[in-house]
């Protein structure tokens, strides 16, 4: 399953049917592993990637990306899951999009 429809949707309250579509697909036990260049980048705030570690470790789903392959299940995995989506989440909102200039 590849998904990559939200592909230039940034931000929450945006709709993102990608995103819902794997979450669902997580719950259903269709998804050993999720593959991302960088997994932080597959929610776009801390509610939803904290979702997503929550159903990945639920249900037995790894989540590899770049770094490593990570099992949301060990408390080690899920510190540093955590800690790469408070970083990305930062980052963002400190560097994020096109900010008014003064």
């Amino acid at each position: 399953m590849v998904i990559d429809e939200d592909l230039g949707r940034s931000g929450s309250g945006i709709r993102r049917p990608g995103f819902e579509k794997l979450l669902a697909a997580i719950c259903e036990g269709r998804v050993g592993a999720v593959l991302a260049i960088e997994a932080s980048r597959l929610a776009r705030n801390g509610r939803d990637w904290h979702t997503l570690i929550e159903f990945c470790g639920l249900v037995g789903t790894l989540i590899i990306d770049e770094d490593g392959i990570y099992e949301p299940r060990h408390p080690n995995d899920r510190l540093l899951l955590g800690m790469k989506g408070t970083r990305a989440n930062w980052s963002f909102r400190s560097c994020g999009p096109a900010r008014s200039k003064p």
